[in-house]
């Protein structure tokens, strides 16, 4: 959720962001806001509320003005928001894994959800192999068990990409 102002940083809000994807909104916002180096970091932390600005309360004023405040701000959040790597590829298989298409969610959509927990998990170094791939796809789409079968029956190779183009091209 981008500020409106240039010289605002984003706000943080971890019902809305993870601490990764709230940290590298900052750093793109640094890298485009026209504040000096030694004005990011009272930004910052100006902008912050609840746990974030207590985790960062005790900072000296000479910390955070300094050209790299910003920088030793995001340090400090980080020993208190930051997942631990193992945490974080549990989180992020455990979501791939369990998601389940809803119904009133469009085959369109549900791919690019689909592909978006895939990527998560990849970045993690977790890549699945082609066929389980599919495997997950055709179980994660929600269909019924007729549509399911069809589907198996009639791809060439049981590969991700074939099984997504067949329930596209079935049910899309």
């Amino acid at each position: 959720m981008a500020s409106t102002s240039a010289n605002k940083p984003p706000d943080y809000n971890p019902d809305n962001y993870t601490w990764s994807a709230y940290k590298k909104e900052v750093l793109v916002w640094a890298t485009w806001t026209k504040l000096e180096d030694t004005k990011k970091g009272p930004a910052l932390w100006s902008s912050l509320t609840g746990k974030a600005k207590e985790a960062v309360q005790d900072m000296e004023l000479d910390e955070i003005k300094a050209a790299d405040g910003l920088e030793k701000i995001l340090t400090k959040l980080d020993d208190v928001f930051k997942t631990d790597i193992n945490q974080a590829a549990y989180i992020a298989y455990r979501d791939f894994e369990t998601f389940s298409r809803p119904s009133e969610m469009s085959l369109q959509d549900f791919i690019v959800k689909f592909e978006a927990l895939n990527l998560k998990i990849s970045k993690l170094d977790m890549k699945l192999p082609d066929g389980v791939l599919a495997y997950r796809f055709i179980q994660s789409a929600n269909l019924k068990e007729e549509q399911m079968q069809l589907c198996r029956a009639t791809v060439k190779e049981f590969k991700y990409k074939e099984m997504q183009q067949k329930v596209l091209s079935l049910f899309g």
